[in-house]
């Protein structure tokens, strides 16, 4: 069965949520609250990665960059057309040679966020229709012992447009070292480097309105918050503190950003620390100053500490931290500065009485409210009245089969509209991928299927089936609401296995070949095994257009280019193979390095051998088939991709 479309029903409730790849990605977006966007749109921008969060009565969209590129404004839109923005230069490396050398200064900090402290705060600026060209300073490099080499200063970051300098800011000065003229003395910068028993380096505009840090201490390095300190003082030889800025949002743990340092009680967006200075005779290392600065070395280290002593001495990347000082000794080298970071925000709506529900991850796109679940929860109307809403609900994917096992099948993919009631809170169960086969010729060589997707009271969407072994065939995904077969391998008649009615047939198996048919898709039907190579796993299915956007972040590449390649999802499991070069691949994908839609490749197993690859969470995807070659780990198939469900409305 081949061809089929998704299912759409009309019964229930719904919801929404995941990550996203490539360089936009939504790092945060809020999930509860009653509001919903404004008729008014805001800038609109490309560049960087792409934020979206609430904050008070409105919503706001930044660009995080953490390496040079553009920011290119193509709309004003109708609000205030006003940007706010961070720009932090590359922390200063610390130096080396002389017991205590200095700490790297951290990167100039300036910023209009109301974040930002009165010192470093500055206006908003108007946009223009134009395109910035943005640059995210580097860190400094750190001193080694071996050399007696004094650190180097973090360089600059900036955002320049055709009609001038929106901002710059100065790399951090590097850290004080004993053999040098004037001996000690730390290295200017946006904030001033640490001295080796010597005054610290001067930061630049301090004191003053436009400040972009403070003076290094005689030892630690100076932050964007404090100087840096010395050896009485009660934080001896540490660096100064750096400032809190949540421009991209406030978060509560590091895997949530992905840029900046740390604060008191592990609180996230920490920018511009110091490195604290090489301590001699004490057991104990200075500590870097909040927001990304490195600790510093102590005397005495030995070869087993070299690891993870050096690794906390560098200043943390994307914070514009400053590296730690070194110490005496063969294995007290300083710390690299950390790199610095740009962002730029601007406010895209203006909140209404309007946010209809709660559950899941929440973001807006194109006027609608969209709820995403890539775990189990529940989806409940605060509306007070009949929601209508449009949905999608994706199966967990079957696991591929062991030994040149069949690839797995993709999980039902259903699509359609649904009415929620009000208060009436919808439970949503998140089907997960089957378990992969096992090698060896054993009963437990086929993939197991994907388990089914539940929104309570509206659809189940099945799991797909697994990949077939050597000993157990390939299995089906049943009706109503059913997904994909899973690729057939020599167990049974080689037929791969049958299909729901939303998905396709497995791969079949035609003997003698070395290989496993591929798992069907959301899209197609999986290939065939042929000449000893596994079949390529069925084609899968784009997210209709409402989820179709960068900052919902569902679905995987697909076929085609530029925005038709993304957003792809229910992509079937490649086949496993005997020889590396013959293995099948997921979803579609010609491409030996991944699978389409979220489908997994198959393993292979010749003179390179490669393992099979799991199917994509929140995609429904299969799982690849296993290998051939030596020992059961290239030889087992792999687990399935999780399920899904989205849930969109217009703004209430």
């Amino acid at each position: 069965m081949s061809g089929k479309s998704a299912q759409s029903r009309n019964r229930g409730t719904s919801l929404l949520g995941l990550l996203t790849s490539g360089k936009s990605r939504d790092f945060h977006t809020f999930s509860s609250g009653s509001a919903g966007p404004s008729s008014n749109d805001g800038i609109q921008a490309s560049g960087g990665s792409i934020s979206d969060y609430q904050e008070g009565s409105d919503i706001y969209r930044a660009h995080v960059f953490t390496s040079s590129g553009t920011f290119v404004v193509t709309s004003l839109g109708g609000l205030d057309g006003k940007l706010d923005y961070l720009c932090v230069a590359g922390g200063g490396g610390g130096s080396d040679r002389g017991n205590g050398a200095g700490g790297g200064g951290g990167g100039g900090l300036l910023s209009s966020h109301p974040d930002a402290p009165g010192t470093a705060r500055q206006s908003q600026v108007d946009a223009e229709v134009l395109t910035y060209t943005v640059t995210v300073g580097a860190g400094g490099m750190g001193g080694m012992e071996a050399q007696a080499l004094l650190g180097t200063s973090g360089t600059n970051s900036s955002v320049i447009s055709p009609s001038g300098t929106m901002v710059t800011t100065a790399g951090g000065g590097y850290g004080g070292q004993a053999n040098y003229d004037p001996p000690g003395s730390g290295g200017d910068g946006g904030c001033g480097g640490g001295g080796n028993s010597q005054p610290g380096g001067a930061a630049t505009g301090y004191p003053g309105p436009a400040q972009q840090g403070f003076p290094g201490g005689s030892h630690g390095g100076g932050g964007a918050g404090e100087v840096g300190r010395g050896s009485s003082d009660p934080r001896a030889y540490g660096g100064g503190h750096g400032v809190r800025i949540r421009i991209a949002g406030d978060f509560d743990s590091a895997a949530s950003t992905g840029f900046g340092g740390t604060g008191p009680g592990d609180q996230q967006s920490w920018f511009a620390g110091g490195g604290a200075s090489g301590r001699p005779n004490n057991p104990t290392q200075a500590p870097g100053g909040y927001g990304g600065g490195g600790d510093g070395a102590e005397q005495g280290n030995n070869p087993p500490q070299q690891g993870t002593e050096v690794l906390a001495r560098k200043g943390v990347a994307t914070s514009g931290g400053g590296g730690g000082g070194g110490a005496d000794g063969d294995y007290n080298d300083a710390g690299n500065g950390g790199s610095g970071i740009v962002v730029l925000r601007y406010k895209i709506a203006s909140l209404t009485a309007g946010q209809g529900a709660t559950g899941g991850t929440v973001s807006f796109f194109n006027g609608k409210v969209i709820h995403a679940f890539t775990s189990s929860g529940a989806f409940n109307n605060t509306s007070g009245a009949p929601l209508n809403c449009e949905y999608v609900i994706i199966g967990g994917g079957g696991g591929g089969g062991g030994q040149f096992g069949g690839g797995g099948g993709a999980g039902a993919v259903a699509t359609g509209t649904n009415t929620f009631a009000p208060s009436t809170p919808a439970s949503i169960i998140i089907g997960a991928g089957g378990r992969g086969g096992f090698g060896g010729n054993n009963t437990n060589d086929g993939g197991l299927n994907g388990f089914q997707t539940e929104v309570d009271g509206v659809f189940t969407a099945k799991g797909g089936g697994g990949g077939g072994g050597e000993d157990q065939s390939a299995k089906s995904s049943s009706n109503p609401g059913g997904g994909s077969g899973g690729g057939a391998q020599r167990a049974g008649s080689g037929n791969g296995g049958g299909s729901g009615d939303l998905g396709n047939d497995g791969g079949d198996h035609p003997s003698p070949q070395y290989g496993g048919g591929g798992g069907g898709g959301a899209g197609g039907a999986g290939q065939a095994a042929s000449d000893n190579a596994g079949g390529v796993g069925g084609v899968g299915t784009r997210l209709p257009a409402a989820f179709q956007s960068d900052l919902v972040g569902a679905g995987a590449p697909g076929p085609g280019s530029g925005d038709d390649a993304k957003w792809w999802v229910g992509g079937g499991g490649g086949g496993g193979a005997y020889s590396t070069a013959n293995a099948g691949r997921g979803g579609g994908a010609g491409s030996p390095d991944a699978g389409w839609a979220g489908g997994a490749p198959g393993g292979g197993g010749d003179l390179t051998p490669i393992v099979s690859n799991s199917g994509q969470g929140g995609t429904g995807g299969g799982g690849g088939g296993g290998s051939y070659g030596p020992g059961t780990a290239l030889q087992n198939g792999s687990q399935g991709g999780s399920g899904l469900v989205l849930i969109a409305y217009t703004a209430v």
